[in-house]
């Protein structure tokens, strides 16, 4: 039992780490902008999109990175070196 569940968790472990790859360029773009607290309207503004272009860009963000909430993807992205700190 304890093998199995120990396997399942490497596998999803696994997955995450895979899908955090699949981040295009924009999803990127956009996982920066809040690390820096931008609000949707703010990244919108910066990046010339719209502010549903930036909630759907977010909520997969949030698939990609298995996370529920803005404040998990900046702690994912700043612990798994996703963008710069500079």
């Amino acid at each position: 039992r304890m093998t199995k569940k120990l396997i399942t968790y490497h596998q999803q472990k696994m997955k995450v780490e895979s899908n955090e790859n699949e981040l295009t360029e924009r999803e990127k773009e956009i996982l920066f902008e809040l690390v820096k607290g931008l609000s949707n309207k703010e990244i919108a503004e910066v990046l010339y999109i719209s502010d549903k272009t930036v909630k759907i860009h977010i909520n997969k963000i949030f698939k990609k990175l298995n996370v529920k909430s803005r404040s998990q993807a900046v702690i994912y992205a700043v612990r798994n070196q996703l963008v710069p700190l500079d």
